[in-house]
C-alpha cells in the first residue's frame, strides 16, 4: 500500500516538473549550444564524446555543455573548451531549457519537456545488440519513453540497429545508418595513438593486449554490487595465449559501468584492473583479443578484424534470470566458448581460427552499415539545426 501511494506520489511530481519545464522555456531564450550526456552522466565517453569533439574541430563557436554527476572530478578527463555542469534537476532545467541542441547514448528522464525548436539526438550505446533491450525485454522496465514522441535523430550502425529503434524504443523517426561515431577512430586508428593510451596506462609498447570485459548481471547492477567472473581463469588464458604466439600478454578487465567491480580474478602483475578509466573505446582501440560474453562491445570490436571470443559458461543462467537473445547464438558467426575447455582450446588453435572471417560474416549478419565518419557527418547537421 506505501509502495503504491509512493509511486503515485513520484509520478504527481514527475508531471508537475514537466509542466514547470514547459513554463520556463521559452524559444527566445535559446542558445547556440549543444547539451551532452553519456551513460547519464558518468563518463566523458562514447558516441556523444565522438560527436563533442568533431563538432569542436567544424565549429569552436559553439557552446558545448556536459552535463556530469560528478562535475569536479571530470574535469581534468575534458577538453577546456567544454563547460562541464554537474548533473542535478536544477542545472538540467537550466541547461536543457536553453540549449538548440541534446546528444544523449542513454534514455532521458521521462519527466523532461522539449520544445519542437529544439534538437534531440539519441545514439544510443550499441546498436548491433546481442541481448534484448528496453520493450523488448521482459526484465527491463518499460514505462513510456521520453525517446518515442521527442527524439528528433536516432543513430545506427546497422540495418539491425534500425529496426531495433522501431522495436526496443518504439520511435519511428528519422534514422540516419552511417554508423556509430565511437567506431570512426576504431575504423582509423593509428600505431601512434595506440602507443599513447598504452603509455597512459604504463603498459609497454611490446606487451600485447587480452581485455575481458563482460556485461552486467540483473543481481549487480540493481544494487551496483561487484559481479563475481565465474569459472573464467585468466592467467590460464594468459600463459595459453604467451606458449601459443610466442608474444608477452598483459590482461586488462573491465566491469559494467552498471557495476561497482569484478570480484573472482586472480591476483597478478600481469592482470590490470581497468573499471575506472573513462572511455571502452580507448580501450577497444589497443586490443589484441577481445573476451567477453554478451555485451555489444562484441560487435564493435569486431569491425577492427582482430580476434574476439564470447565466454557464455553461464549462458543457461543468463537467459533464465536476465534476458533473452535476438537470434540463436549457435547458429550466428560469433566465436564461442561455453567452458574453459573450450576456451583453451581455441586459444590452443588461435593461429589456425580464421577470426577475419568470423567479423567479416558479422558484418552481413547486422547488415552493417559503419562509414568511419559518422561523427563528422552529425557535426555538420547539428551546425545546420543551430543555424538554420
Amino acid at each position: 500500500m506505501l509502495k503504491q501511494i509512493k509511486k503515485k506520489i513520484r509520478k504527481l511530481y514527475y508531471i508537475v516538473l514537466k509542466k514547470y519545464m514547459k513554463f520556463i522555456y521559452d524559444d527566445k531564450k535559446l542558445q547556440n549550444k549543444v547539451v551532452f550526456t553519456s551513460f547519464n552522466g558518468k563518463s566523458y565517453s562514447d558516441n556523444p564524446k565522438a560527436i563533442s569533439e568533431a563538432l569542436h574541430l567544424l565549429d569552436d563557436k559553439i557552446e558545448l555543455v556536459w552535463l556530469f554527476n560528478d562535475a569536479k572530478f571530470k574535469r581534468k578527463e575534458v577538453p577546456n573548451y567544454v563547460k562541464i555542469v554537474k548533473k542535478n534537476r536544477k542545472n538540467i532545467l537550466k541547461e536543457l531549457t536553453s540549449a538548440k541542441v541534446w546528444v544523449d547514448n542513454f534514455c532521458k528522464e521521462k519527466w523532461i519537456y522539449k520544445s519542437k525548436k529544439q534538437f534531440y539526438i539519441q545514439t544510443w550505446h550499441g546498436d548491433r545488440a546481442i541481448k534484448r533491450i528496453l520493450y523488448d525485454s521482459e526484465h527491463v522496465l518499460t514505462q513510456e519513453m521520453l525517446e518515442e514522441k521527442s527524439c528528433d535523430l536516432a543513430i545506427a550502425g546497422s540495418k539491425f540497429g534500425e529496426e531495433l529503434y522501431k522495436t526496443a524504443f518504439h520511435y519511428y523517426g528519422d534514422i540516419l545508418c552511417e554508423g556509430s561515431p565511437r567506431n570512426d577512430k576504431l575504423l582509423n586508428i593509428t600505431e601512434k595513438e595506440i602507443k599513447k593510451i598504452k603509455e597512459k596506462l604504463s603498459i609497454k609498447n611490446e606487451y600485447k593486449i587480452l581485455l575481458f570485459a563482460p556485461t552486467l548481471r540483473r543481481k549487480n547492477s540493481n544494487s551496483h554490487t561487484n559481479q563475481n567472473v565465474g569459472d573464467l581463469k585468466i592467467e590460464k588464458v594468459l600463459q595459453t595465449l604467451e606458449q601459443t604466439t610466442g608474444y608477452k600478454w598483459i590482461a586488462l578487465i573491465r566491469a559494467h559501468a552498471a557495476v561497482a567491480g569484478l570480484t573472482g580474478i586472480e591476483t597478478s602483475d600481469q592482470i590490470i584492473d581497468v573499471t575506472n578509466y573513462e572511455d571502452m573505446s580507448d580501450l577497444l582501440y589497443i586490443t589484441d583479443l577481445l573476451i567477453t560474453d554478451y555485451s555489444s562491445s562484441a560487435t564493435d570490436f569486431q569491425l577492427t578484424r582482430r580476434p574476439m571470443i564470447l565466454y557464455q559458461s553461464d549462458r543457461d543462467e543468463y537467459l533464465k534470470y536476465d534476458r533473452t537473445f535476438y537470434f540463436d547464438l549457435d547458429k550466428s558467426p560469433f566465436i564461442i566458448a561455453k567452458s574453459m575447455n573450450e576456451l583453451i582450446e581455441i586459444i590452443k588453435n588461435f593461429n589456425n581460427v580464421n577470426f577475419k572471417e568470423a567479423s567479416e560474416k558479422l558484418d552481413e549478419f547486422y547488415g552493417t552499415c559503419e562509414s568511419g565518419k559518422a561523427a563528422e557527418k552529425i557535426a555538420k547537421i547539428i551546425i545546420n539545426k543551430i543555424y538554420g
